[in-house]
């Protein structure tokens, strides 16, 4: 299965952008935006970023997950009115025999509008990834892994969270591939731990989704 994979479009600001980048890639199964994809709840650019992939790629499955530039009061209206974009919220997706488990994650930074919400998203991403059976994919917005945030100035509280951390290390053998993006500047953008591949998509780092063959 051949996957590609980036964040922080922040559309429209990188629309044209992303729209060059992808000119060159091949055939791609599925494709993964790992949060703000819009920026400011800009959700009427993602009819215009659906039929950029339909008209290089044909009938692509798309997965997306919230970022913070997806408010969280309007991600019931997201899923409604732009469902084609696939959004994974602590769920999963079996995919031949790969499953895709996203969410948005959350930052340590206590005053976050995510954060009080985060009890509940380890609950739930920790029995589903407790009772898969199989290899996983997992997508995050928010940072999971202090390696692939290096350089960012950013404060670390407001990009990762340890919490997540320790629930990917904690399921690395069955975790094979982690992404996550919201670190724009990052220096490193790639970390291993256990049989776990992290990596910052962040489309300010990469100028270009990454691709992986699956």
């Amino acid at each position: 299965m051949r996957i590609a994979v980036t964040s922080d479009l922040h559309l429209p600001l990188y629309l044209k952008a992303f729209q060059e980048s992808i000119k060159g890639l091949g055939d791609i199964e599925v494709f993964i935006f790992a949060g703000d994809t819009v920026d400011r709840d800009n959700h009427i650019y993602l009819k215009k970023l659906y039929y950029i992939l339909r008209e290089k790629f044909g009938e692509i499955k798309i997965i997306s997950v919230f970022g913070n530039n997806e408010h969280p009061n309007n991600w019931e209206k997201y899923k409604k009115e732009y469902g084609f974009m696939g959004w994974l919220d602590n769920e999963y997706l079996k995919i031949g025999n790969i499953y895709f488990v996203g969410t948005s994650g959350f930052p340590d930074w206590r005053k976050s509008i995510i954060y009080p919400k985060k009890d509940l998203m380890l609950r739930k991403l920790n029995d589903i990834l407790s009772n898969i059976d199989g290899k996983v994919v997992f997508i995050s917005h928010y940072s999971f892994c202090l390696e692939t945030i290096k350089g960012d100035p950013g404060y670390v509280f407001g990009l990762y969270s340890r919490e997540m951390e320790e629930l990917v290390r904690k399921y690395s053998n069955k975790i094979i591939l982690a992404f996550h993006g919201h670190s724009h500047f990052a220096k490193n953008w790639y970390y291993k731990f256990g049989n776990t591949e992290v990596y910052n998509v962040s489309f300010f780092i990469h100028k270009k989704p990454l691709v992986f063959e699956i």
